[in-house]
């Protein structure tokens, strides 16, 4: 599912679906190791061009945590 060399990826289209990126990150920051939170932090810092890089360099780790975000979102639904 990576992108190849000299693919356009739009961090939306790669963080997108139900949550935002930005909870997306956050799952990252909070649930995962020391890379994966920094990769977290390093994706709300960057700016488009980085952040696609980050995209297209750790793709599994975007998908990854796009799933964790949803199971912590259905767990608290089903709490509540």
């Amino acid at each position: 599912m990576g992108a190849g060399a000299g693919a356009e990826v739009r961090p939306e289209a790669r963080v997108s679906g139900q949550f935002s990126d930005w909870e997306v990150t956050e799952a990252m920051i909070r649930y995962g190791g020391g890379f994966v939170s920094a990769l977290g932090e390093l994706y709300r810092k960057g700016d488009e061009i980085n952040r696609r890089k980050l995209v297209a360099a750790f793709p599994e780790y975007f998908d990854q945590y796009q799933d964790a975000r949803y199971h912590v979102y259905r767990q608290h639904a089903n709490e509540h």
